[in-house]
């Protein structure tokens, strides 16, 4: 069955609505780190590539498209490997301190 053909249900509006947050966090984050508003270990850069990168999985999982659902993983892990890469460095600091 083609998307075309699919019926708008409750939780195929809340996956698309999911999919355009996911789209607008990972281009904001970009954004941010392109005009250099943020450095890459900041919370809100890794956090924005985290939620954008989940709700795009879960856009591109509904629709199938499985390459593009693996790429958003492979970014979550990479976004959630530096958030705990940056908590790890940071209470070590403070254990030392």
């Amino acid at each position: 069955m083609s998307l075309e053909q699919k019926k708008w249900t409750p939780f195929r509006t809340f996956v698309e609505i999911v999919g355009w947050i996911g789209a607008i966090a990972l281009v904001y984050a970009y954004y941010l780190i392109q005009t250099k508003r943020v450095e890459y270990d900041e919370s809100i850069y890794l956090w924005l590539n985290i939620i954008g990168a989940l709700c795009l999985m879960l856009n591109t999982v509904y629709h199938h498209a499985y390459p593009s659902a693996v790429t958003n993983l492979i970014w979550f892990l990479i976004g959630a490997y530096m958030v705990i890469k940056i908590w790890s460095e940071k209470s070590e600091h403070l254990n030392y301190s």
